[in-house]
């Protein structure tokens, strides 16, 4: 009995699984007694699957077997009844034409053949039995059709009859599909026209249609026959098909036809697309169907549809139009910025974004119209004849401007132009209202807008969401509806931005402020500029919407980023994420969301927002018209742990830079430059015929590496983002934070470089002291520690101190961070006493600057305008090579471009040597032109790498840079009169200077045959556009780009990005505030027998001293400030950063001597003085008549 008794008696099935012998299933059959034989368990499962396997397929092909001849049965039987039903078709049209031969089908375009039925019934029997057997596959039977189609056409008065209207009507839906299939599958011209007359005839009747079948078969006519009769026949059966009032009819008319045949050679089918009911239901059914097509599909309906909208007349063009284009446009933008401009075919057809097959001319040519002058000024022409409120034009005017600027990017800025001056005035009540301020009150409608604007806290939601997702019973997912009114108001909200950022580029501080705290306008300015301008409240709420938005994309980065095996490539479309139809697989990496619904990548949003926030900043920094503390956002943070946690997350960077994770240079890397147009700058080696020897030659290998090291560096940008949220803020809205909090910032930044740096040895002798006991030594046997402080060691000339650094000290790079010693040496060759403690270094960088600034030099490097402020001289380069052109040498020859490159090199070493004297905290007495400290404050964005590519010049810029041309632009701008007579100005741009005594003029293309478009009242804006860019920009960005380079060297580009141009320029050169005699006098150091005792009293010549300063005026303190420590300003965080320290020591008893000073050290050297008049007097001669000076 079992142990378990389950009520059945039957023993169980045993099977052996332990390989034994014993057990017959553990061999296959016939090898039992073979010791060869397999054994084991796995051997007997293996088996029993392997006949498993083999029932199934047994069964599979029996049952195959079975369908194939059930199937072959049933087509044998059809096939023979179609043939019986055919003969018999046949015979009764024998009859019915009393013939006894075959009646020739394929002659049936004779007039002749194909006479009438006699009676209903007779043609009713004969269309029952060809809709029975005929295939379209075989010719005849579409010959038979014709012939039957000619006849039908004789005898359609019988087929009226109204008992059997149902029947007639099944029958013609059947004929109709069977026609529409011929007409796919024909061979011949004359069967093809014969067939589209019968669809032609049989589309009168009420029947069903299948739109999409008809019109796939129409599609296949067009394109297989290019008959002279075809296309007129092709469009009447088209004009038939919509005639039926049919929305369907459109959409598949839009799918199938428009999406790839030209329509301009069916002129009858555009003349009936004109007639406004049907406009309607065209311009509907383009938006429906726009989502369903290609890509390429989607470029012939908007050439097509370009095409009909410019053959209208001005009375039949309505937004309807528009918007439709605005539909099309918007969904291939991508693809349309890839290859509107691309004339070569792919290499091994090989289609990349950067190597992206050219469109058909047809398509290019009519696509292309879309950003053209008229054609922008046609369409708002168009806005304000045909609508009366802000509610009917500002979403069509929104979503066709914003697919026009994603699909011609390199167009972008004639576009922003030719949208702001045709104004929308008429729209409203024929008021006179600009474009920047209709799209305004149409943005301040907007909830997007207004959500933003009140509370930060709504901006993610908002960003990413059509209605904000909730827990709440009964909640119901965004309607179609409202998914769409929320696309359509971030694109008003986006349209305003990029206009607005493009009219301050080219608007003055006047304009600005044209209209006053009473919302008047004055009426001296240009009317075209001051309608540009924004009441100040409205500039203030702006402001609150831009400061929650960008704060919110930079704090909730990480919020804003998903893994996705998709890579977000870096395309300005730029501007608006992944293009279409190119798409890059990679491994799961974060890549951005699209932003707003419309597909706005974050890298967009940041830059526009975070672009459009620094321009008002600086203007409210030149003129205030803000309250106190309005750029602040400190609510937001801890800010007594504030300061920590960005040390903290700069540490975290530098971590991940160390351990390989993120490669810095690279981060700054950026293949080449490009202008705003996206127009490549060149290079100083393409300017010079220097190639770099790791670039690749092939220029597909080239546009390939590139892309992937943009992918990477996205990624990794993307990465630094969400990790770094407070590091992103200080780089890129610094302005958020008070000022005094990022000077300690700087500050504990340069301190903690220095630790990792010197191995924690910060003060220099203490460094020199832990170097010189390294006992590692190189492979000529020379001892590393000394060798490394010998290299940071110089004998310095008085007289040629620039040039003596620069061949000591230039080949460092970043090591110049390290402590340096120098020596000077006298005229007559001998060292000067002393020994370098720090002071003499403090001297030495501080005649290096005053030498290399000095713009009255034999070859200056800076020039200084007329507020004295220096910036790079900017033809420099052109004058340099001018010289040696001259003197001889061949431009691209070795001597040529070492000397060019030596040129640069000078640059990138006062770079470095500014950035040391900003590194070890020495204040130099120097500034620099605001436009060339912005460049320094743009360059550690994380958008940009360490040059000046973020920088975007504005005319306001001009002024530091040449104030007579700039009232020249502003004259030009608000000219009244015709500027093309008066001005006589065409686009080139001419520069003076002297080449070895000799005179010379260069004049330059400001655009592509700029020498031959003379400048008029249209483009002037274009042409002051293009002057201030170049001036500021193009012209110097080499230089410049030598300058900053030299500077990030040692001062990383990312702490610069924390501070503007007038910051940056107190950080160099100490505040300009009124000196604090308080702060100076706590913060002073005394020797001699002015050391204050343990009776903590001062001397009285030392509180006769305070007393004697504190009355003096802040112009005769900053005066003796400057005697003392060579500037005239205090450190930024107050004398206490002062380094060296502020000190004094006794000189003499004598009182006719005067004051004396150590510059290098910060002292001042103070005879013992017996009254205060004595003192103030000997102290104002000295400080005004630089005399006393005594370098110890």
């Amino acid at each position: 009995m079992h142990t378990a008794f389950t009520g059945n008696t039957r023993r169980p099935r045993q099977v052996n699984l332990s390989g034994r012998r014993g057990n017959p299933w553990t061999t296959s059959p016939g090898a039992a007694s073979s010791s060869q034989a397999p054994v084991g368990s796995h051997y007997a499962v293996a088996q029993a699957q392997a006949e498993r396997a083999r029932r199934a397929h047994d069964r599979d092909r029996l049952n195959a077997a079975r369908n194939v001849q059930r199937v072959w049965r049933g087509h044998s039987c059809r096939t023979q009844q179609k043939q019986k039903w055919r003969d018999e078709w046949d015979a009764n049209e024998r009859t019915r034409l009393d013939q006894s031969d075959q009646i020739p089908y394929d002659k049936t375009e004779s007039d002749t053949l194909a006479p009438s039925y006699h009676n209903g019934d007779a043609l009713r029997y004969q269309m029952r039995l060809i809709l029975s057997f005929l295939d379209t596959h075989e010719s005849m039977d579409r010959w038979r059709l014709c012939y039957f189609g000619k006849s039908l056409a004789e005898s359609w008065s019988l087929t009226e009859h109204s008992t059997l209207a149902l029947i007639w009507n099944q029958y013609f839906t059947k004929l109709s599909r069977i026609t529409a299939q011929a007409i796919a599958r024909s061979e011949s011209s004359a069967q093809r026209s014969l067939l589209l007359d019968l669809g032609v005839q049989i589309l009168d009747k009420p029947i069903q249609l299948d739109y999409d079948a008809q019109f796939r078969s129409l599609n296949i006519c067009s394109h297989a026959d290019c008959s002279l009769h075809i296309p007129g026949q092709l469009s009447k059966y088209i004009q038939a098909l919509l005639l039926r009032k049919d929305q369907a009819a459109y959409d598949a008319f839009i799918r199938h036809m428009l999406s790839s045949l030209q329509i301009k050679w069916y002129p009858q089918m555009v003349s009936y697309i004109a007639i406004a009911s049907n406009q309607v239901k065209f311009c509907g059914s383009i938006k429906t169907v726009a989502s369903e097509l290609t890509n390429e599909g989607l470029l012939w309906v908007l050439a097509n549809t370009v095409y009909i909208w410019r053959a209208l007349s001005s009375d039949n063009k309505a937004i309807d139009w528009i918007s439709a284009i605005s539909e099309a446009l918007s969904r291939c933008a991508n693809d349309v910025a890839a290859r509107i401009d691309v004339v070569d075919q792919p290499m091994k057809g090989t289609a990349t974004q950067h190597n992206a097959a050219p469109l058909n001319d047809f398509i290019q040519y009519h696509i292309g119209i879309l950003a053209g002058q008229d054609s922008v000024q046609e369409v708002m022409r168009t806005f304000r004849s045909t609508a009366t409120t802000v509610a009917k034009v500002a979403k069509p005017l929104a979503n066709y401007a914003v697919a026009l600027l994603r699909a011609f990017p390199s167009r972008a800025t004639n576009i922003r132009m030719w949208l702001y001056q045709n104004s929308p005035s008429s729209i409203v009540g024929g008021g006179a209202t600009s474009t920047i301020q209709y799209l305004w009150k149409a943005s301040q409608a907007t909830s997007v807008f207004q959500l933003i604007r009140n509370d930060q806290r709504d901006v993610i939601s908002v960003l990413t969401e059509a209605k904000p997702p909730s827990n709440q019973l009964g909640y119901q997912p965004p309607s179609t509806q409202e998914v769409s009114a929320w696309q359509e108001e971030w694109r008003i909200v986006l349209l305003f931005l990029e206009l607005y950022t493009f009219i301050l580029k080219l608007m003055d501080d006047e304009e600005f402020f044209a209209i006053d705290e009473d919302n008047i306008m004055r009426s001296s300015l240009s009317y075209q500029f001051r309608q540009g301008a924004l009441p100040l409240l409205d500039v203030a709420s702006l402001g609150n919407f831009l400061k929650h938005l960008a704060f919110s994309l930079y704090w909730n980065a990480a919020d804003l980023a998903e893994y996705n095996d998709v890579e977000d490539t870096a395309s300005i479309s730029i501007l608006f994420g992944q293009p279409q139809g190119v798409t890059h697989h990679s491994a799961l990496r974060p890549t951005a969301k699209t932003l707003a619904g419309n597909d706005v990548s974050q890298s967009y949003m940041k830059g526009l927002a975070t672009g459009l926030l620094r321009m008002l900043y600086e203007r409210d920094s030149r003129r205030k018209f803000l309250p106190d503390n309005y750029w602040l956002m400190t609510k937001h943070f801890d800010m007594q742990g504030f300061i920590p946690a960005v040390v903290a997350e700069e540490e975290r960077r530098h971590e991940a830079v160390e351990d390989g994770d993120i490669d810095e240079e690279e981060m700054e890397f950026e293949d080449a430059e490009k202008d705003e147009s996206g127009v490549h700058i060149p290079t100083l080696g393409s300017l010079f015929n220097i190639r770099a020897p790791h670039m690749p030659r092939s220029q597909t290998s080239r546009q390939a590496e590139q892309l992937a090291k943009q992918r990477e560096l996205a990624r990794k940008r993307r990465q630094l983002q969400s990790l770094n949220p407070r590091l992103e803020l200080l780089r890129n809205l610094p302005f958020f934070i008070p000022f005094d909090t990022r000077v300690q910032i700087f500050r504990r930044f340069v301190y903690r470089d220095q630790e990792r740096r010197r191995n924690g040895y910060v003060e220099p002798d203490d460094w020199r002291m832990s170097v010189a006991a390294t006992q590692a030594r190189d492979l000529h046997g020379r001892h590393r520690g000394m060798d490394m402080i010998s290299r940071h060691h110089a004998d310095i000339q008085r007289g040629s101190v620039f040039d003596d650094a620069f061949d000591n000290f230039y080949g460092l790079g970043e090591e110049l961070k390290e402590p340096i010693q120098i020596s000077f040496i006298d005229q007559f060759g001998q060292p000067e006493a002393g020994i370098d403690g720090g002071g003499v270094t403090k001297e030495f960088l501080m005649s290096v600057t005053s030498e290399a600034l000095d713009p009255r030099s034999e070859m200056p490097l800076f020039e200084e305008n007329e507020q004295q402020y220096l910036y790079p001289k900017p033809t420099s380069l052109q004058q340099a090579r001018a010289i040696l052109v001259q003197d001889g040498t061949d431009p691209g020859s070795e001597g040529y471009n070492l000397a060019m490159r030596a040129l640069m090199q000078r640059y990138e070493f006062l770079g470095r040597i500014v950035g040391k004297c900003m590194y070890e905290g020495i204040l130099i007495d120097v500034n620099f032109a605001g436009f060339f400290l912005l460049k320094w404050a743009l360059t550690g964005g994380t958008t940009s790498a360490t040059t000046e590519s973020s920088f975007r010049a504005s005319i306001n810029d001009l002024r530091d840079f040449d104030d007579q041309l700039y009232q020249g632009l502003l004259k030009l701008k608000n000219y009244t009169g015709d500027v093309e007579s008066d001005f006589g100005l065409n686009f080139t741009v001419s520069d003076t200077f002297d080449a070895d005594g000799k005179r010379v003029s260069l004049t330059t293309d400001l655009i592509p045959g700029g020498s031959n478009e003379l400048v008029n009242n249209s483009n002037r804006l274009r042409y002051i556009d293009r002057i201030v860019r170049y001036r500021l920009q193009e012209q110097p960005r080499l230089i410049t780009n030598a300058f900053l380079k030299g500077l990030g060297q040692i001062i990383s580009p990312m702490w610069l990005a924390m501070f503007n141009q007038k910051e940056l320029q107190k950080l160099v050169g100490g505040d300009n505030q009124e000196v604090d005699i308080l702060d100076l006098r706590r913060n002073t150091q005394y020797g001699g027998v002015y050391v204050i005792g343990d009776d903590g009293v001062e001397h009285p010549t030392i509180a006769m001293f305070w007393k004697v300063l504190k009355e003096m005026k802040d112009e005769d303190r900053r005066k003796v400030l400057k005697f003392v420590t060579s500037t005239p300003r205090a450190p930024l965080l107050g004398f206490s950063y002062l380094n060296p320290k502020f000190s004094i020591r006794d000189s003499s008893e004598d009182a006719s001597r005067l004051p004396s000073t150590s510059t290098c050290v910060n002292l001042l050297k103070l005879p013992r003085y017996a009254d205060e008049r004595t003192m103030r007097e000997k102290l104002l001669y000295a400080v005004n008549s630089g005399a006393g000076f005594d370098l110890s």
